[in-house]
């Protein structure tokens, strides 16, 4: 048997000391900063907004589905071209375009990523029909039905 020898935290040390680490932290933290309340405001602006529209809510509800069904690669290439350093939006924004381009940019990568992330998953529940009210007291409901009494205290009054 080969012996061991003890090391402690020495391991998490030298892991959470390490910039690798602490970047990839900091990048979590923007992607999260960015994504979770871009996803949350926009699937309210948008649920209310679908519910909303009267006239050409099939065709509305099928074209914001489109980005979820569509294959990733195709999305990304769609993404490259228009944030590539000659893409779109740095010809849209001109002077205003930030140097080097926004998916080489230390700056602007993460917050470019969390948005894209944002538009091609996060904001899904709102096509669904039904109000985004309606569909939360449904399952409050549900729950009250399904667990004892102590358990359905909480955010379903």
């Amino acid at each position: 048997m080969v012996p061991h020898p003890f090391v402690g935290f020495d391991n998490y040390v030298t892991a959470l000391t390490d910039p690798a680490v602490l970047r990839s932290f900091r990048n979590v933290g923007v992607f999260l900063v960015i994504n979770v309340p871009l996803t949350v405001v926009l699937s309210l602006v948008l649920a209310n907004a679908l519910n909303a529209v009267t006239r050409l809510r099939t065709f509305l509800r099928i074209a914001y589905y489109v980005p979820y069904v569509t294959a990733s690669v195709a999305v990304v290439g769609v993404w490259l071209f228009l944030f590539n350093g000659d893409g779109l939006v740095n010809s849209v924004l001109g002077p205003l375009a930030p140097d080097p381009s926004w998916l080489v940019n230390s700056a602007w990568a993460m917050p470019v990523i969390a948005v894209f992330v944002t538009w091609k998953h996060g904001v899904l529940h709102p096509a669904v029909p039904g109000g985004a009210a309606e569909r939360a007291q449904g399952a409050c409901t549900r729950r009250r039905r399904s667990t004892a009494p102590a358990g359905s205290a909480g955010s379903c009054r």
